[in-house]
């Protein structure tokens, strides 16, 4: 599938051509650079070429744990010394210091991207970005009966149905797009379960359900520690309630980048099966060399984080020059962490993955951060964001024509695990955060954790790349582990002095514990003890309702007019839970069963106009609660999957049956009935409740005067 023996050679002569026209000119401007004629120019590109060929992939064995760690240094320097070795041999081709070298490696490789586009377009260009991979991928021996077709499920984090829906009409998306308007895929939204987050709703569609997993963060009152999705001492922790051997992964399966593992065989950036030697970096070590022995490779992906770094800085200062509202800051090291996840990682992702379909792995689950990193600060639908989907679509794109060529047959599926709902932050309308609304309200002395940092998912995978590559055996683990240990804390122990009042928030959702209780406060406790608290929460202008516990009633859903009697669906005066869908209260049921949901629940102010929510945290679009487009994620998958049956996907326990139901119909090659919602995707069980009169005395105590 190569671009063939002639066209070859045409790039090789276009590439000396173009990178000589560009040397030339350079070596009148750039300090400690000359160039005596073509001749030498052209002499110095062509050993500099052989050497790339021969010397670095050798070298680049013994350095791939440092290039992963540090962004590529090693690489760049073997790049700027290769130069030198070259212009030391190559007579009127001069290069006097590594500067100037390093500028040149960049250079050359700009040139080679260059001229690739000028000789290669359309599937020959693509063809040969490809060879590249393959030349790297294991070797299967050709299959006399050809295996059943492999499934590939990308992931775009934080996406939702109607942003992207907007997003495809605008021509953001131009793949996808094609793919919905020609047929070969139909594009559904699926609701979310509570809470709207990656940890609980990946382990959902990877695992078939998430329990116990309240929030991004949330008191474990058992263990007297605070548990947070991604930190990677406690992620595993977190999952483990939901493991049964039965992932979506658990045949021949490949997890790459996720938070899940869905009992995939390999797995590469987890982070929950970090420290197991038999998953993570280290085993795809061979995997990773294909792709940083590739001499121009990495350094354009340096080169774009560089420039991501500028976008990301002029994007930022145009923000605030427009005023535009709301808004968040995004200063550093943010600026380093965008350039990560949406440069760095995506190449090595979709590296590895599309090498696993040239071996012909059988289901491949990937997640794509990018945008959910620039949309959290940045906004749904800003042109910040909407501009990171379009290297998405590159992205796929590319996946998808790799799977043209590969020898097995992959059916695509993209899907998101919820998306994102916009709003000024609680802070940014009221002025104060939510801890500090709580802290006023217990009338007594409360010490609160320090304000919890955001839920910054791309600082967290730079995290967990560097705590994998530590965990290698020999020298260069012991090595790589004491210089960053004192960097990378992976346990909880961030709550200073033993706090009263423990504040979790999730987005527009956040857990209250009072750890004066042992077990879960009862709401009838909480009147006694703190008798401002509820009310003043309920009552509060930026809280639609407030989760308790009734001692008599089950769990209670209080708004400022009325209540939801969740046990029994009985509602008294103005529903809370109207504005948030048929649903909600089966979520709301759900969640209050867990053992370590909050002794209060809080789901922030929602506007049904706008969809705007008030997130606890200092994020512009925010995910984790009830309200807008953050429970609206989106199913693209092929049309010949469902019969003419579109599914109707609610909670993620219900995507995991339907992938599952797909998956056996790829693997029979036949016709396999969609699968119906799992038990345990149906509508809760009726919880028991010892009925009260209308006017019980906490309800009365609650509402005296409100009615």
């Amino acid at each position: 599938m190569g671009p063939g023996p002639l066209r070859t050679a045409l790039l090789y002569l276009v590439t000396l051509a173009v990178t000589v026209a560009v040397l030339l000119p350079l070596s009148a401007v750039l300090p400690g650079f000359a160039l005596a004629d073509i001749p030498s120019a052209a002499a110095g590109v062509a050993l500099i070429g052989v050497l790339n060929a021969l010397v670095r992939p050798l070298i680049v064995r013994l350095t791939l744990l440092l290039d992963l760690l540090t962004f590529g240094v090693p690489g760049l320097m073997l790049n700027g010394l290769l130069v030198l070795l070259a212009a030391a041999v190559v007579p009127g081709f001069e290069v006097d210091d590594l500067p100037s070298a390093l500028v040149l490696s960049v250079v050359l490789a700009i040139c080679t991207a260059s001229a690739t586009a000028i000789v290669l377009h359309g599937p020959s260009r693509e063809a040969h970005q490809y060879a590249a991979i393959r030349r790297f991928a294991r070797r299967q021996p050709h299959r006399t009966h050809p295996e059943p077709p492999g499934l590939i499920l990308i992931e775009i984090d934080g996406l939702a149905e109607p942003v992207l829906r907007r997003a495809i009409a605008a021509g953001y998306l131009p793949t996808l797009r094609r793919w919905v308007e020609s047929g070969s895929h139909r594009l559904v939204a699926w609701e979310t379960s509570l809470p709207a987050q990656t940890s609980a709703m990946q382990a959902g569609i990877l695992h078939g359900r998430h329990f116990a997993i309240p929030g991004f963060r949330f008191y474990d009152k058992a263990r007297r520690r605070l548990l947070v999705s991604n930190r990677l001492g406690d992620a595993a922790l977190i999952l483990a309630p939901n493991l049964n051997g039965q992932g979506l992964l658990c045949q021949q399966g490949f997890s790459l980048n996720n938070w899940a593992h869905g009992d995939a065989e390999q797995v590469v950036l987890n982070f929950t099966t970090v420290g197991d030697k038999r998953r993570g970096v280290i085993p795809q070590a061979e995997n990773l060399y294909g792709y940083f022995a590739q001499a121009n490779a990495f350094q354009l992906a340096v080169l774009g984080m560089l420039v991501e770094i500028g976008v990301e800085l002029w994007e930022g200062w145009r923000q605030r020059l427009r005023n535009v509202q709301p808004r968040v800051s995004r200063g550093f090291p943010y600026p380093l962490v965008r350039a990560a996840t949406t440069v760095l990682l995506p190449r090595l992702s979709q590296h590895l993955l599309v090498q696993k379909m040239f071996e012909g792995v059988s289901i491949c689950y990937t997640t794509l951060l990018s945008y959910d990193e620039v949309a959290h600060r940045a906004g749904i639908e800003r042109p910040d964001s909407l501009r990171i989907l379009r290297q998405i679509d590159r992205q796929l794109r590319l996946i998808a024509d790799a799977a043209a060529v590969t020898e097995r047959r992959y059916e695509i599926i993209v899907l998101s695990d919820h998306g994102q709902s916009q709003g000024a932050t609680f802070r940014q309308r009221y002025g104060q955060r939510l801890e500090e609304l709580v802290a006023t309200l217990v009338a007594t002395p409360a010490r609160l954790p320090a304000s919890f940092s955001e839920s910054d998912e791309g600082l967290a995978h730079l995290n967990l790349a560097v705590t994998e590559l530590m965990t290698e055996p020999g020298w260069r683990g012991r090595f790589l582990s004491w210089l960053f240990r004192r960097r990378n804390p992976s346990s909880g122990k961030d709550l200073g002095e033993p706090a009263d009042v423990i504040v979790c928030p999730s987005g527009n959702l956040a857990h209250v514990y009072l750890l004066v209780f042992p077990g879960r406060a009862s709401l009838e406790q909480l009147l006694t003890h703190y008798p401002q608290l509820v009310a003043g929460l309920r009552d509060h202008p930026g809280i639609a309702f407030v989760l308790v516990h009734s001692e008599r009633e089950g769990p209670v859903v209080l708004g400022k007019h009325g209540v939801h009697r969740l046990a029994s669906g009985e509602v008294q005066g103005e529903d809370p839970l109207a504005p948030f869908g048929p649903h909600a209260a089966r979520h709301l049921v759900e969640l209050a069963r867990y053992p370590n949901c909050g002794d209060l629940v809080v789901n922030s102010v929602y506007d049904p106009q706008s969809g705007e929510v008030a997130a606890f945290e200092e994020l512009v679009g925010s995910h984790g609660g009830l309200g807008g487009p953050q429970n609206q994620p989106f199913l693209l998958y092929p049309a010949w999957l469902d019969d003419g049956r579109p599914p109707l996907l609610v909670g993620a326990s219900q995507v995991y049956q339907q992938l599952r139901a797909w998956q056996a119909r790829l693997a029979a090659g036949g016709a396999v009935r969609t699968a119906e919602p799992s038990s345990s995707a149906r509508a809760p069980d009726h919880i028991p409740a010892v009925p009260v009169e209308a006017g019980g005395s906490w309800l009365a105590r609650l509402y005296t005067g409100k009615r």
